[in-house]
């Protein structure tokens, strides 16, 4: 539209500047005076400007260089084409290779779209490593986190326990219990909230602890996949209250992901009763009703 109007008011310029006691147009005249030409959203070009703009541009040719400021119409071309490749690379990175996922799987969308890939509760059992790494992620999760608003650690001490002994028993949402456990504590050593305390030699540094964290938060997704958490049942809640938690920690800036699976657990749990008494429900034992109110 610029170089249009350029070409337009070419003629009308050179005549214009022949004259003695004539003066050069600017540009947002002669852009108003050819408006009912272009559409009506189209805006002045006053309105382009701005404090960051005000330095205007070099322009450099065979003949030299020279400097226009911010209103002269070569720096609104020069914006102009400023704007054509970054929305040209804008679209260049939004056409992922057929093989790529098709979202980001370390961000928040992994519950919200599911996973890259589904796994077995053997694949999960697999995945988990040794018991000495476990033992001190979950201690550094329940040394480093307010658990009790949660989980009740000695309930899960004893249900880890039992886990140890049998893990083929294990209920899929519990080990998604366990893996925001275990990407919590990863968490809090990488985030030197306990420095003193190395997972091993090989495990300490960032690198192994982001993907530390990426692995287990998938696992976390895959477990709840696996045992139907939009259902409900126990630890279904308080699985996702951990890995909402795993996901804020990760993010300086709110994500809506995030808000979308913080309505998610809310219709879970209104699903479930929590927003009732639990006195009114008849065989709930004094324990399960408090740690109904807690949660």
């Amino acid at each position: 539209m610029v170089v249009d109007l350029m070409q337009k008011t070419s003629t009308s310029e050179t005549s214009y500047e022949s004259s003695p006691s004539a003066t050069p147009a600017p540009l947002g005249p002669l852009l108003t005076t050819n408006q009912s030409n272009t559409s009506p959203s189209t805006r002045d070009p006053t309105s382009i400007s701005s404090p960051n703009l005000d330095n205007g541009s070099m322009q450099s040719n065979r003949s030299g260089t020279s400097y226009v400021n911010s209103a002269h119409r070569a720096a609104v071309l020069d914006e102009i084409t400023e704007l054509e490749e970054h929305f040209e690379k804008e679209m260049q990175s939004s056409h992922l290779p057929p093989d790529s996922p098709l979202f980001d799987s370390t961000g928040p969308q992994l519950l919200l779209f599911g996973p890259p890939k589904h796994a077995s509760k053997q694949e999960i059992l697999a995945s988990i490593p040794d018991r000495s790494i476990v033992d001190r992620l979950v201690s550094r999760y329940f040394n480093s986190f307010e658990s009790s608003a949660v989980i009740h650690t000695v309930q899960f001490m004893k249900e880890y326990e039992e886990f140890w002994e049998n893990p083929l028993a294990t209920p899929a949402i519990w080990l998604g219990l366990l893996s925001t456990l275990m990407c919590l504590g990863a968490q809090f050593q990488k985030f030197r909230l306990d420095p003193g305390i190395h997972l091993s030699s090989n495990l300490s540094t960032e690198q192994n602890l982001d993907q530390m964290i990426n692995t287990f938060k998938e696992r976390i997704v895959q477990c709840l996949i696996l045992g139907d958490y939009i259902k409900g049942g126990t630890y279904v809640l308080e699985t996702l209250i951990l890995y909402i938690a795993v996901e804020v920690f990760r993010y300086k800036d709110a994500e809506i992901c995030i808000w979308i699976l913080l309505g998610t657990m809310v219709q879970l749990a209104m699903h479930m009763g929590y927003y009732k008494d639990p006195t009114h429900f008849k065989g709930m034992s004094p324990f399960e009703a408090e740690m109904r109110k807690r949660v």
